[in-house]
């Protein structure tokens, strides 16, 4: 159960104005038990090897996973995100690329959140550069 909550928290922490209440329980919980605080790190390194995985590599895992519960929809999702990164950055300046990014956020709602969430570990982490992202300076 803690690396779920640890994944839960990385999440949760993500974007540029986390609420005050977010960061507050997230002290509260790493706090709560000398393993959470650990186990919070393990993931934010886990998650950034997964981000490196060969895009089939993403896929077999996903399908592995299979199911269509909540957390099963947060990992395809979360892994288009990856890829839409990926290619904005690997075809920056390519307008039909842009216009589909674009098609696919508007699409659902979390997609678009899921991107904003993504690439802000991503910027942090200084493997793709800031301006790979349509509308981020």
């Amino acid at each position: 159960m803690t690396y779920l909550e640890a994944a839960d928290w990385l999440m949760r922490l993500q974007g540029e104005k986390v609420p005050q209440a977010e960061v507050d329980g997230w002290l509260e919980w790493s706090h709560a038990d000398p393993h959470n605080l650990d186990t919070f790190d393990r993931m934010q390194s886990l998650y950034a090897e997964l981000r490196t995985v060969a895009d089939a590599t993403r896929r077999d895992f996903l399908r592995l996973a299979g199911g269509d519960g909540a957390a099963t929809q947060r990992l395809r999702r979360l892994e288009q995100t990856a890829l839409w990164l990926q290619r904005l950055y690997e075809e920056a300046g390519d307008d039909g690329v842009v216009e589909a990014w674009l098609e696919w956020c508007q699409a659902d709602p979390l997609n678009q959140k899921a991107f904003d969430e993504l690439a802000v570990v991503w910027d942090v982490s200084g493997l793709i550069p800031t301006r790979a992202h349509p509308g981020r300076q």
